[in-house]
């Protein structure tokens, strides 16, 4: 068994770059990059994008902008690899989406004027061989941050002959506070920043009451939910995306799923991407601990084991029998105190019958 090809294969943890889309991409049904790319085709439309953590928002993310580079310049942001997300606010993440904008027409032979090189260098840009963004640049208004990076979009939009759109990736990581003063307190201004753009906000954020004020200027919100993994008489609805997706992620490392760790698998990811692959990640390790050549059963259910473990260690004996109400009574909405458990990962949301519901991680079911 190559175990490092392995180890780097499945590990969940990792979107896929834009040259391992032909390679490792495997299709959501019904596909929601479709919508996604339908809703940014309005001038100044400002889209957000949310779901369970490891649901695969980041990989439908950086398809989109393969999607959307034949029309566009679309260039993904991830503001955490520049700035510390406690801290960062709407001014921050302009200024980055204009620098980002800049390096992305650059490789397509834009060449910025000297009066944008200028101007650049009062809101966070040095010049040598190329544009260097400064983080700690400070600046006075984010009405100044609008209009210098309106000019940079407007430049590169004329020379290019196709608008430009932000997919800003990571910031589900905000804490809540940030996103509401981001996303509610600054809204207006927001929804007045000439640029076409995609936010992916945490999950909680949506459930706060000031997501009223904040959707006042969002175009829309779309929902990424969890694939349907709960067997039925037909059998189980997303095995055929899990099933491609493990085949996928193996081909080339000489090892091959059996159809019972399969379905194993499949029943206990609750439908989440990451969660899949970790489960064979943990599996594939059993079978190298214990001298094997292939994952077994007993391998995947001391895999199981070890995660559920990881799980149960975080929850208090109140929060645990909080999930186990859910688990029977399956909500169509959340409680305050379901909340935790949501960002836990212990509840896994999931639509059915065009409602959304609630229920708990399956892999916490000790049978």
């Amino acid at each position: 068994m190559d175990f490092s090809a392995l180890l780097s294969a499945l590990d969940p943890n990792r979107a896929l770059a834009s040259e391992e889309l032909e390679k490792l991409y495997v299709e959501r049904q019904p596909p929601i990059r479709l919508r996604l790319a339908q809703l940014l085709q309005a001038q100044r439309a400002k889209v957000v994008l949310w779901g369970q953590s490891g649901s695969g928002k980041s990989t439908e993310i950086v398809r989109l902008a393969h999607d959307l580079d034949e029309k566009m310049l679309a260039v993904v942001v991830q503001p955490g690899l520049t700035f510390d997300l406690s801290r960062i606010g709407l001014i921050d993440l302009i200024r980055l989406a204009a620098y980002a904008a800049l390096l992305g027409a650059m490789t397509l032979g834009f060449s910025p004027s000297t009066e944008l090189k200028t101007r650049a260098k009062h809101w966070g840009l040095s010049w040598n061989e190329g544009p260097v963004f400064l983080a700690g640049k400070r600046m006075s208004s984010i009405g100044y941050a609008i209009q210098e990076s309106a000019f940079v979009i407007r430049e590169i939009e004329s020379s290019l002959g196709r608008p430009v759109v932000v997919l800003f990736d990571g910031l589900e990581k905000l804490s809540t506070a940030t996103g509401q003063a981001i996303f509610a307190t600054n809204g207006e201004a927001l929804a007045g920043w000439p640029v076409r753009a995609l936010f992916v906000v945490p999950p909680l954020l949506v459930y706060r009451p000031e997501w009223d004020q904040a959707e006042r200027h969002i175009t829309d919100t779309v929902f990424l939910p969890a694939l349907a993994v709960s067997e039925t008489p037909d059998g189980i609805p997303a095995l055929s995306f899990f099933e491609e997706l493990a085949a996928k992620r193996l081909k080339g490392t000489g090892q091959k799923l059996p159809p019972e760790l399969l379905a194993l698998a499949v029943l206990n990811s609750g439908g989440i991407p990451r969660q899949f692959l970790q489960i064979l990640r943990e599996t594939f390790v059993e079978a190298s601990l214990d001298g094997r050549s292939a994952p077994s059963l007993d391998g995947m259910n001391l895999a199981l084991a070890r995660i559920r473990n990881t799980f149960r260690l975080k929850l208090r004996p109140a929060q645990l029998e909080r999930l186990r109400k859910v688990h029977n009574d399956r909500p169509s909405s959340m409680a305050g105190e379901d909340y935790d458990l949501l960002a836990m990962g212990c509840v896994i949301q999931y639509q059915s019958g065009g409602r959304l519901w609630h229920d708990w991680n399956p892999v916490l079911d000790a049978a």
